[in-house]
């Protein structure tokens, strides 16, 4: 089974930083603004772009919405856009 190809584990979070083991690195990514949030008096055409965050953390900061990344996965991330994903 290559790196491409592993199922994805359930996230668990940690309350003892201690018992930190593989996968060593979580990836959560979301808009930077929920759509509630978003201005209403702001027309689609205005050329504001959604904006991406993107987090990487040695254990989940939360319950949701937090991936284990792969080992040996390497992630290009600018200005919170994950470009590219490579796999070593």
């Amino acid at each position: 089974m290559s790196g491409h190809d592993q199922p994805k584990r359930p996230v668990t979070v940690l309350r003892n930083p201690q018992l930190v083991a593989p996968p060593a690195l979580y990836l959560w990514q979301t808009p930077a603004m929920s759509p509630a949030q978003q201005p209403t008096d702001i027309s689609p055409d205005a050329g504001i772009a959604q904006q991406q965050v993107t987090l990487i953390a040695s254990v989940p900061l939360a319950c949701e919405g937090w991936q284990p990344m792969k080992e040996g996965e390497i992630i290009a991330v600018r200005s919170g856009e994950i470009l590219e994903t490579l796999f070593i």
